[in-house]
């Protein structure tokens, strides 16, 4: 997956959109666009460059931040800039980033980028 990760978060985007439509959700366009984005850029890979910046329309991360810690707020459409600057970077390195993030990462949560700074552009 990590070697399709366009393809997969364009497959993951289109089932949304038809389960968002099939429940009858109020999900718009643009807050689908906006949620595969923060998600696929949530998410370490072995190609994420040493420093990745995000800009959204809603504030995706406060809302799954307050999920995390068991609160639960209101998505926010609010513009917002996120830079994500990895703990670590594997420059493609599969097997590097398998060891890493797989294998001794999988039950410390290290799968999500946790060094995410926020700010509102004015």
């Amino acid at each position: 997956m990590v070697c399709e990760k366009d393809q997969f978060y364009a497959e993951f985007t289109s089932f949304l959109r038809a389960l968002s439509a099939d429940v009858g959700a109020n999900l718009n366009d643009d807050q689908l666009m906006g949620l595969t984005r923060y998600q696929e850029s949530m998410i370490i890979d072995p190609f994420t460059p040493p420093a990745l910046t995000v800009d959204l329309d809603y504030d995706f991360h406060e809302y799954f931040e307050a999920a995390y810690l068991g609160s639960s707020i209101g998505l926010q459409e609010k513009a917002t800039r996120m830079t994500i600057t990895p703990e670590h970077c594997f420059q493609g390195d599969l097997e590097l980033y398998a060891r890493t993030i797989v294998w001794y990462g999988r039950k410390s949560n290290k799968f999500r980028h946790s060094n995410v700074k926020v700010v509102v552009p004015s």
